[in-house]
């Protein structure tokens, strides 16, 4: 079932950072939602819809079959879904409006980094992207590597704004003192020229064709609907001629690995033969590089409990791991990884995190 989610309001996404009111005052939102907050929401407004009970037996069944497939943004103006800017993509610093250009895979001769290759780019005064790239150019850069021009900041499409509150003490209903405290709030562009919404695609259980969702902190409302057009059809089928030895993976949605920023199944050093439980092919591949930036803090809230769940570092949406292999069949790669969730926790990749995109690498040094 494909939806878009149309906020109403402004909706708050706590980020990792503690908040203890009366120890700090001002509480950060994420600029976007985090795939267990989404999977939340869908499941409990299928819990209310059917009028089903709140029960650890439910939940399970529930949570057996749910699964998150895809979420991106779109732009409801030009039709088109919007995706996180890979981190192999940069722009140039003394440009006002510079397109974003690939890096390259060198030789890991002055590093420290204990992989085969860096990435790398030639003029050094470059920096990361923080915003959005549309949808054709993000096909043509994972079928080429290729520039990329038609993108939008994240300040385009999503602007902060602050509520201010206070304490209460619950029995004496009065106003405690040293607890004012200001919260973060995001609200996703809405003008003329731009209309964000949020697009989900999940299986496995079915909503109303319209309806409500309670979506972050404060249970904010928003409103869904369902979507008929494959708007997300033409990047699930792209397809690369020939064949390639190295390929990219590109994070969409953030992913928790066992062991940091690397799955269980990477190995640098030499190839090694990896059959996912997610696919029937074998491959054989070595990791060469990764592009990624800060780690992310993943918690949430346990519906049923009622209480935070444990902390997890979760490698962030937009990083792009190099893989050479000597399947150099793309289908086949693409069978395995494409619109695949690849985090080490079954739980977690049900949940829509570690869902990656395959992509072409082509050396565009010039």
């Amino acid at each position: 079932m494909k939806i878009l989610i149309k906020p109403f309001d402004t909706l708050f996404f706590r980020d990792g950072k503690p908040f203890s009111l009366g120890e700090e005052t001002i509480a950060n939102t994420l600029s976007l939602p985090y795939p267990s907050t989404i999977y939340g929401a869908i499941l409990s407004a299928y819990i209310a819809q059917n009028n089903l009970p709140l029960t650890q037996e439910t939940l399970n069944k529930l949570r057996k079959n749910l699964k998150i497939l895809n979420i991106a943004l779109y732009d409801e103006i030009t039709k088109n879904l919007l995706y996180p800017a890979p981190y192999d993509l940069v722009s140039k610093k003394e440009e006002s409006y510079s397109n974003l250009y690939p890096l390259y895979l060198n030789d890991s001769t002055l590093s420290n980094v204990n992989l085969p290759k860096i990435p790398m780019f030639e003029d050094g005064n470059v920096e990361n992207f923080k915003g959005f790239i549309y949808q054709q150019d993000f096909e043509n850069y994972l079928l080429s590597n290729s520039d990329v021009i038609d993108k939008v900041s994240i300040n385009e499409i999503i602007t902060s704004e602050y509520k201010i509150g206070i304490g209460i003490n619950q029995t004496t209903n009065s106003v405690e003192e040293s607890k004012l405290y200001r919260i973060q709030l995001i609200r996703l562009r809405n003008q003329e020229d731009i209309k964000i919404k949020i697009f989900v695609d999940f299986e496995g259980l079915d909503l109303n064709d319209e309806g409500y969702l309670k979506l972050g902190g404060e249970n904010k409302i928003v409103y869904y609907k369902r979507l008929n057009e494959n708007i997300d059809e033409e990047i699930k089928t792209i397809n690369i001629d020939g064949n390639l030895s190295i390929f990219k993976l590109y994070l969409l949605t953030p992913v928790v690995f066992k062991n940091g920023y690397l799955a269980e199944w990477m190995n640098s050093k030499e190839f090694q033969k990896f059959k996912p439980d997610w696919c029937d092919e074998e491959i054989e591949l070595k990791l060469l590089s990764i592009s990624t930036g800060k780690y992310l803090s993943i918690g949430g809230f346990d519906l049923k409990e009622k209480r935070l769940k444990p902390m997890n570092r979760a490698v962030p949406e937009g990083t792009v791991y190099y893989f050479e292999t000597t399947k150099t069949d793309f289908n086949k790669i693409k069978k395995c990884f494409h619109f695949r969730s690849i985090s080490d926790y079954k739980e977690l990749r049900k949940q829509g995190f570690g869902i990656t995109l395959t992509g072409n690498y082509i050396n565009m040094r010039k």
